[in-house]
């Protein structure tokens, strides 16, 4: 039987593929629209995610950066977020499945877990008042500081 990281990373080839594609078409479903996907949308995902490898998360930078140049409507921030951010997490997710030792089990769970959360998410922000969607994101970020502050003080950095 073939090892299951290695149908793991063909699936995940395989869906970013399909993934280009339907991009590709809807690009091509919008002429004099302006693209889906800009190079500096590309660019701020793709550094972003790099800032999420080294422990700071990309969805808190990557908002911030499109608030701060108005770049993304507020009511599109989440939708932009998930897909924006796929081919840069796809590159990284590529890394880590092929460097990282990680149980099988727990790896196919967090994948679940992601895919099912950003899904599930993204359906129900999609019909949100922009009043609610701010006040949302800012909750959940104010409960991500305190996570990392508790977290920071149980367990601290060797010296």
């Amino acid at each position: 039987m073939p090892d299951p990281k290695i149908l793991l990373l063909a699936a995940l080839l395989a869906l970013t593929a399909a993934f280009i594609l339907f991009w590709i078409a809807q690009e091509r479903a919008r002429p004099n629209r302006g693209p889906l996907l800009s190079g500096l949308h590309a660019l701020i995902g793709f550094l972003t995610n790099f800032f999420d490898t080294l422990g700071i998360g990309s969805f808190a930078t990557t908002t911030t950066i499109y608030r701060l140049w108005r770049l993304v409507p507020v009511q599109q921030v989440p939708g932009t977020l998930n897909v924006g951010d796929a081919l840069p997490t796809v590159a990284q997710a590529l890394i880590y499945i092929t460097i990282v030792e990680v149980n099988f089990e727990t790896l196919t769970m967090l994948i679940l877990s992601a895919v099912g959360g950003s899904w599930i998410g993204a359906s129900i922000v999609a019909g949100m008042p922009k009043h609610r969607i701010q006040r949302g994101m800012g909750l959940a970020l104010a409960v991500a500081a305190v996570l990392m502050v508790l977290t920071a003080r149980a367990s601290p950095m060797p010296r």
